[in-house]
């Protein structure tokens, strides 16, 4: 009996592949979850052990189906896959950078295989917004030298951070702002306070009303993330005053206590009643017209 053999080397070819794929397609305010399916195959030759899942920026890697919650795969054979699921919450900072990427890698360390990775960028949905509220504490006025005290309150109703938020008044020479302005940095759904007032002048009394506009505006304005300007203004109506002129006095009685007799008495009556009427002025304010724009 006579043997004879021969070896044939086996070329191994150790590879994965990692597919990372969102579920959730965008996001518009903090707290939204972004889910995350991660396919890690092993497109190799040989069995890989040991292969490990990562996603720094997810770190709730479940692997349950296959691997009972181990972020671990112990042994991927040639061509099977491995289907993991992670999550992200979203931040404030991830709506003010406008979208959230994250990478998810797989390595089976020593084993041979290179590491493989496969980002997601999503994007965020930004909604920069400021609304202005001016109010006025006194309803009227009715001299020279009045005073009419305003609050204005910016707020961000929007969902991104603005910044540089300023406020314009261009018929107020005090207005005071705290902080102070330009507002470096405005988070969304807070607020700043500013107060102001204007000192009646002839001229609003004889318009009979003083309307006074305030407008808030970032300093993006124009860009990506900035908030469309927004105003309000606050009208306050001059009080209207009533001069009425006394009646004129019927003549006088004659010497004997009577009363006035003859044409000549009735004639003063009928002067006195149409006097009466026609020497009774009202003096308006003028009528509250349109605002002036």
């Amino acid at each position: 009996e006579v043997d004879d053999s021969e070896e044939v080397p086996l070329v191994q070819l150790p590879s994965l592949a990692i597919e990372k794929v969102d579920n959730t397609g965008t996001f518009d305010e903090v707290g939204d979850v972004i889910s995350y399916t991660i396919t890690v195959t092993n497109d190799g030759n040989v069995t890989l052990t040991n292969v490990v899942v990562t996603d720094p920026n997810a770190p709730d890697i479940d692997c349950s189906a296959e691997l009972g919650q181990q972020a671990t795969i112990p042994s991927l054979a040639p061509g099977a896959s491995v289907v993991c699921s992670a999550s992200h919450t979203i931040t404030q900072d991830d709506l003010d950078a406008g979208h959230y990427l994250n990478t998810a890698c797989a390595d089976d360390g020593e084993g041979g295989a290179e590491e493989v990775c496969d980002d997601e960028d999503t994007p965020g949905e930004q909604n920069p917004e400021l609304s202005i509220d001016k109010s006025a504490a006194e309803p009227d006025y009715d001299e020279v030298g009045d005073v009419i005290h305003y609050t204005i309150v910016v707020t961000n109703t929007g969902n991104v951070t603005l910044h540089d938020v300023v406020v314009t008044d261009p018929e107020i020479s005090d207005l005071d702002c705290e902080p102070d302005l330009p507002v470096a940095s405005l988070a969304p759904g807070a607020s700043f306070t500013c107060t102001a007032t204007h000192t009646i002048v002839q001229e609003d009394l004889d318009l009979g009303f003083f309307d006074n506009t305030a407008c808030a505006d970032d300093g993006n304005g124009n860009g990506e993330t900035g908030a469309a300007p927004v105003c309000d203004d606050a009208v306050v109506f001059g009080e209207e005053v009533e001069v009425i002129t006394p009646l004129p006095t019927l003549p006088p009685t004659d010497s004997n206590g009577g009363g006035s007799s003859g044409p000549m008495s009735s004639w003063w009556l009928l002067l006195a009643i149409l006097g009466g009427v026609l020497a009774t002025v009202v003096v308006l304010t003028p009528a509250r017209g349109r605002r002036r724009t």
